[in-house]
């Protein structure tokens, strides 16, 4: 994995507000995590550079290995039998096609494009009915692959690049809804890709984002040994609060019920709504 010092990592300034001034809000081993002197927002002060996570050790397939098998080591009980019982995200309704259903609603005839940002192998979308298709951008080639051979064939499509590079490709209004289902903590240039959200959206459209929460009661407890903390993968750490400001900075209002955003979760969903 890269380290702090690795060539591929580049600085940054506050992805919120662009400010470089910033200081030291965790050290978690090599790393430094830091808050915005200007908005006190929260991120890490480096990213790692695109080509990292399209192939090889830094792309999620890869990746997703290496952080199950560190876990297994930190925490072997806990781990284990979190993945023995995943079996139990299959009774929760939360999902972000639960979202855009409940929210948009099509009827008969009625053809909704949905487009999933870090798609994967597109399996998100596969419970969408025909009434949906599914567009995907994502940035590793081998996910990126699989995803368009399950799109294709409803007439979707799938994009293999960087979130920034990827949406200037689909037109300005075309899009009714957007997915960033664990994702928007990976970006490093998050306040971009919502801005190129709201530039492809209908009027009326929306985002389903779903991030760690930095505010969670878990991460004061449990502090460097959060579990929201992953590097070089994780750049950004919303609260309910930097979540609406990032997205009303762009012009799109945020809306989260309580249960989206239990202080007792260490994560949360939104709804990003273009008026």
């Amino acid at each position: 994995m890269l380290t702090e010092t690795h060539a591929a990592l580049v600085p940054r300034g506050c992805p919120a507000c662009s400010s470089p001034d910033a200081r030291t809000r965790h050290e978690v081993g090599a790393w430094r995590i830091v808050a915005c002197e200007a908005c006190d927002f929260v991120y890490l002060p480096v990213a790692a550079t695109p080509d990292y996570f399209a192939e090889g050790e830094g792309a999620w397939e890869s990746s997703i290995k290496e952080v199950r098998a560190r876990k297994l080591k930190e925490a072997p009980l806990v781990t284990s039998l979190s993945l023995a019982t995943r079996f139990r995200t299959k009774f929760r309704k939360k999902t972000p096609v639960t979202f855009i259903e409940q929210a948009l609603n099509p009827g008969p005839g009625e053809k909704l494009a949905v487009l999933d940002i870090g798609c994967g192998s597109g399996d998100y979308l596969d419970s969408l009915d025909e009434r949906f298709t599914p567009y995907g951008i994502e940035l590793s080639k081998g996910l990126a692959e699989r995803a368009r051979a399950a799109f294709e064939p409803r007439g979707g499509h799938v994009v293999s690049a960087t979130s920034v590079e990827g949406l200037p490709q689909f037109a300005p209004a075309s899009i009714d809804a957007v997915v960033m289902r664990s994702y928007l903590e990976h970006e490093p240039q998050a306040k971009e890709v919502l801005e190129g959200a709201h530039r492809v959206l209908r009027n009326g459209g929306l985002v389903v984002v779903k991030v760690p929460n930095y505010g969670s009661l878990n991460r004061r407890i449990m502090g460097e040994r959060w579990c929201g903390f992953r590097f070089p993968e994780h750049v950004n750490y919303f609260t309910p609060a930097s979540l609406a400001a990032m997205a009303a900075s762009v012009g799109l209002s945020c809306e989260q019920g309580f249960l989206d955003r239990l202080p007792t979760s260490d994560n949360m969903w939104a709804v990003l709504r273009k008026p």
